[in-house]
């Protein structure tokens, strides 16, 4: 029997069927990409709450002063907490290896100096052994740890804030001009003319030096003028405030221990050895 042959308007009929099927698949489709990309954005949507609601109990739990120990674990995370330069070791030290910043040579002797801007004895000592340690240093025996701190003892001496204000002053310049960090740190102390000295008269050496002072010296000492003129702006102020507890609890209990303060290899130094002793001692020289 022969195949009945379809009319146009049957023909149209059925076009118009197939053609409501597919919109209908291509609707049902979409439908499922829409419900499909709502459940992802769903997901990271509650991913980054709960990393929002993280930061915020973990914040929290921090301490609300800075300047109080709490020990060397919780001190270390208040510090990386807080707003402080790029590079910087986890207990705020800047790292001198023999190819530069953050640069650490392998298999080197660590060192770490905890030196206050106010302190006449890093004054003394530090200028007197750099060549010493630069030495090791390009001699790739040592990595140099600097950790600039504004010891407690020494802010409260300092009634205009000096040694808290130089120090973040550092870290404004170890951040944004690193090149001329080692310049500031080591000019500072060599500068006698700053208020670590006692004055013609006798009096306090604490004696008032303004953030326009800081600002000239660090632009003498060789940082950009921009950096100069921004370096006493207070960016990093509570990691300072931060950096100086973490030196207190590290020498809690310590009689008549204060900067400079060297670590070799994360061990205080003997008794009666000084810092350049030890490494001849741990470098074999010393035999």
């Amino acid at each position: 029997m022969a195949k009945q042959k379809l009319t146009k308007s049957q023909r149209v009929e059925i076009a118009r069927d197939k053609a409501a099927q597919m919109r209908a698949r291509k609707a049902q489709e979409q439908k499922k990409q829409r419900v499909l990309v709502g459940i992802i954005v769903g997901i990271i949507v509650l991913a980054v709450v709960g990393l929002i609601v993280g930061i915020a109990i973990y914040r929290s739990s921090l301490p609300k002063d800075y300047s109080q120990s709490q020990g060397k674990d919780q001190d270390i995370a208040t510090m990386k907490s807080l707003d402080h330069p790029a590079g910087m070791t986890d207990d705020g030290g800047i790292l001198v290896g023999k190819d530069g910043l953050n640069k650490p040579t392998p298999g080197a002797i660590k060192v770490d100096n905890f030196s206050d801007f106010g302190c006449i004895a890093c004054r003394v000592v530090d200028t007197k052994i750099r060549g010493d340690l630069e030495k090791y240093i390009q001699d790739g025996k040592i990595n140099f740890i600097i950790h600039p701190v504004a010891t407690p003892w020494l802010a409260k001496a300092f009634t205009d804030g000096y040694t808290s204000r130089m120090t973040g002053a550092a870290l404004y310049i170890y951040q944004n001009d690193p090149e001329h960090f080692l310049d500031f740190f080591y000019g500072v102390f060599a500068d006698e003319s700053l208020p670590i000295d006692s004055k013609p008269d006798g009096s306090s050496a604490a004696y008032p030096f303004s953030d326009s002072d800081i600002q000239q010296l660090a632009a003498k000492l060789g940082v950009k003028p921009d950096v100069a003129a921004k370096c006493t702006d207070g960016q990093y102020k509570d990691y300072v405030t931060a950096s100086a507890a973490y030196f207190s609890g590290l020498i809690s209990g310590l009689t008549g221990v204060g900067t400079p303060y060297f670590l070799v290899n994360d061990e205080r130094l003997p008794r009666n050895v000084d810092v350049l002793t030890q490494i001849k001692n741990l470098t074999g020289e010393a035999k």
